[in-house]
């Protein structure tokens, strides 16, 4: 599955790699030690390993958090 992130965080010090852990381990209800970049750390490009979730589990959960967050905004508007 490939998903395209962006973050607020700058990439200084590793800040922008610990705000994409803490949020797909929010998302995904897992300890932020589930989440893991396997590959690309130092890259815009991240290979993302989630322990304790299938790919369908990850999936149904990003496709919620992305259907409430639409609903979010139009009902703001």
């Amino acid at each position: 599955m490939v998903l395209k992130i962006a973050l607020a965080s700058p990439p200084v010090d590793g800040r922008a790699n610990e705000a994409l852990i803490a949020y797909l381990a929010g998302i995904l209800d897992v300890s932020r030690a589930d989440v893991a970049i396997t590959t690309g750390e130092r890259s815009k490009n991240k290979r993302i390993r989630i322990r304790g979730r299938s790919a369908e589990q990850v999936r149904h959960a990003l496709e919620e958090h992305l259907v409430l967050r639409l609903r979010l905004c139009c009902h703001s508007m």
